[in-house]
């Protein structure tokens, strides 16, 4: 199956997106590795009493629930399309196989 320009760009543009969400989950896994226990200690109560968005007050991108699932998604995506790419081309390679060993097989005979 050929496809056109514009949906070559579509996931051209996609995979962009998915490495730049990559980088920004990476970052904050970064940090939340890094993080020190006292800071989270002392931190926890205020957000257990004052509620607060947890995220911003460890210093994360409050988006960071939203940006893993965004990348999840894009990641999926791309996995289909390689699948069904590679499948394609699986098939098409067994056809090239079983016309060359019908060619043979007549030649043969």
């Amino acid at each position: 199956m050929k496809r056109n320009e514009a949906a070559c760009n579509s996931d051209l543009k996609a995979l962009d997106l998915a490495e730049n969400l990559e980088k920004q989950v990476t970052e904050a896994i970064t940090k939340i590795k890094d993080m020190d226990l006292s800071k989270i200690a002392s931190t926890l109560p205020r957000l257990l009493l004052g509620g607060g968005d947890p995220f911003a007050a460890l210093g994360l991108d409050p988006k960071l629930f939203e940006q893993v699932e965004r990348l999840t998604m894009l990641n999926r995506i791309a996995r289909d399309k390689c699948r069904a790419f590679v499948m394609e081309e699986k098939a098409s390679l067994v056809d090239e196989i079983e016309n060359a060993e019908v060619v043979s097989d007549e030649q043969s005979a």
